[in-house]
């Protein structure tokens, strides 16, 4: 089962499809932005509506823009380039401005609230559907993230706990328990664990099993936001994990 969202905007449609985690999505749809829940909960569907409607905001204004020029105006149709594909993946944000605001909360020593906006705000700007809202879905966790394309791996959300420090392995193994426990909770599969500090080497990068744990330092997810390689990554921890497959 599946539902088709969508907001009309002028002559434009942006629509995004909310379906079961088992539910298999026609061929003629399957490259529209999936987001993968229970669709028997009220509270989570009107969860993912709210986080899509952020995520669609810039589409939107745009879309209004073009829609509201003059006809006929004689003014070209103003287009964005196209990027090619490369070896040097395309920032979708400002990297090095990015890691200062990281360094800049590190060394004040700011609230973990400041941190969560921080990183709620650079998948917001990075264009995931994101949300920071706490319900009894998630029973706490910091952010709830969908990603499409790790749908054939994993199912959606990604449940994202953020922790201002994870530098001891018991302060890690509580927090991985606690996230677990979320994961069993929501019947989600993945979860990330954020430390805003750097991590020891005895912390293990991801579970050997589902659901699987990945845990990154601060620095080193917000790299992963800015080219919009989470998705990407985290099916290669899986591989690893499953198949010994980097």
């Amino acid at each position: 089962m599946y539902y088709e969202v969508g907001v009309a905007v002028g002559a434009g449609l942006p629509v995004m499809i909310l379906a079961e985690t088992t539910a298999e999505i026609p061929f003629d749809i399957s490259q529209l932005p999936v987001g993968r829940i229970s669709l028997n909960e009220p509270t989570t569907i009107d969860l993912a509506v709210r986080a899509m409607l952020q995520r669609l905001k810039p589409a939107i204004s745009k879309s209004t823009v073009a829609h509201d020029s003059p006809i006929g105006s004689g003014a070209p149709e103003r287009r964005a380039p196209s990027v090619s594909r490369s070896k040097e993946r395309v920032q979708v944000f400002d990297l090095t401005q990015a890691t200062q605001r990281l360094n800049a909360i590190r060394t004040h020593g700011s609230s973990g609230s400041e941190f969560e906006q921080f990183m709620a705000s650079l998948f917001a700007e990075a264009g995931f559907l994101v949300s920071a809202e706490s319900t009894k879905d998630d029973r706490g966790v910091d952010l709830t993230l969908w990603l499409d394309e790790i749908a054939p791996v994993f199912k959606n959300p990604v449940l994202v706990e953020l922790k201002t420090d994870l530098s001891r392995h018991g302060i890690w193994s509580h927090a991985a328990d606690q996230l677990r426990r979320y994961l069993h909770t929501a019947g989600a599969t993945c979860g990330v664990l954020v430390s805003l500090n750097q991590l020891p080497q005895d912390i293990p990068t991801y579970t050997p099993s589902l659901p699987m744990i990945v845990t990154f330092s601060a620095a080193e997810i917000v790299r992963l936001i800015a080219t919009r390689d989470l998705g990407r990554e985290l099916i290669r921890l899986h591989n690893a994990a499953v198949h010994g497959v980097s």
